[in-house]
């Protein structure tokens, strides 16, 4: 069934997804956006919040990284594994959505945390 997804959907739409989350958190950062809406709602100050935010931002850079390796390498069996790895902590994350105190969070991020988690999959797949 993942064969359906083609690779350079799947690319092109975690690309885009990865990102919008790193514009979404640069807003959080800044504070243009509220922190207590993220996270859970469990961010209970700045330093928190700059701490969180500093390693979303991170992973979401790495994630785009990975993406463009993949996309000129995508037989590589190490990135491969990176892909699975990655569908394995937002298959984790969305766990973790359905937990948040936030309904948006819940209504929102779960959906889309669970598509990346089969798209990394799919795209550890290789083309």
């Amino acid at each position: 069934m993942l064969q359906k997804i083609s690779f350079t959907l799947a690319f092109y739409t975690v690309l885009a997804i990865s990102v919008i989350t790193l514009f979404f958190h640069v807003l959080i950062l800044f504070e243009v956006i509220p922190f207590d809406v993220v996270w859970g709602g469990k961010l209970s100050n700045k330093q928190e919040m700059i701490r969180f935010e500093s390693i979303a931002l991170l992973m979401n850079i790495l994630i785009i990284v990975v993406m463009f390796m993949i996309y000129r390498v995508p037989k590589n069996k190490y990135l491969s594994i990176i892909m699975y790895v990655f569908a394995g902590v937002f298959a984790l994350n969305t766990v973790g959505n359905l937990f948040a105190i936030t309904i948006l969070e819940k209504l929102i991020d779960t959906p889309i945390t669970f598509m990346m988690s089969i798209l990394f999959i799919r795209l550890g797949k290789g083309k």
